[in-house]
């Protein structure tokens, strides 16, 4: 399955509202296009996993209360999402995956892409999948993201060991 938004120009763009219920987790497994204007938000409840390519231009927006996954937690990602608009957390959980090299090292396949994300509460949990389970502390894994905080929030970092592959 594929989500596709038209983009809508300024600054109030579109809203896709996905509230919970009975544990459901809203998944898209194929791609995503943000479209090519304006803004994307996410609101609601609901778990949001975005596992396929994200695409489009528009700024991404989260601002629910549960948890958009770039990526599938767990699964490492085989490409990296070229949707350019940027990042804004306005609260919630956003979870990113990138593919780690064993040994530490620039992450690849990064589902943040090269966007600058702007955190004006929430959290954001850099998860390097594929990270060898041999590695031990004290291993780096970079992201070649610019992150600016405009209010308090968190930004916590994590690897997994799994080797599903998927995108």
């Amino acid at each position: 399955n594929a989500l596709t938004l038209g983009g809508s120009p300024g600054e109030q763009g579109q809203a896709l509202t996905i509230n919970q219920g009975n544990n459901v987790q809203f998944r898209v497994a194929g791609a995503t296009d943000l479209g090519s204007a304006g803004v994307v938000q996410f609101l609601g409840s609901a778990a949001v996993s975005l596992g396929g390519a994200v695409t489009g231009s528009s700024t991404l927006v989260y601002a629910g209360s549960g948890t958009l996954n770039l990526g599938l937690v767990g699964v490492q990602p085989t490409a990296t999402n070229t949707f350019s608009g940027g990042v804004l957390i306005r609260s919630g959980t956003v979870n990113v995956t990138a593919t780690g090299p064993n040994g530490g090292g620039a992450v690849v396949n990064n589902s943040l892409g090269s966007n600058t994300v702007t955190m004006m509460g929430g959290t954001l949990n850099l998860l390097v999948e594929n990270a060898s389970a041999n590695d031990t502390a004290g291993k780096v894994y970079a992201f070649p993201n610019e992150v600016i905080l405009n209010a308090s929030a968190t930004i916590a970092a994590n690897r997994n060991t799994g080797t599903a592959t998927g995108n």
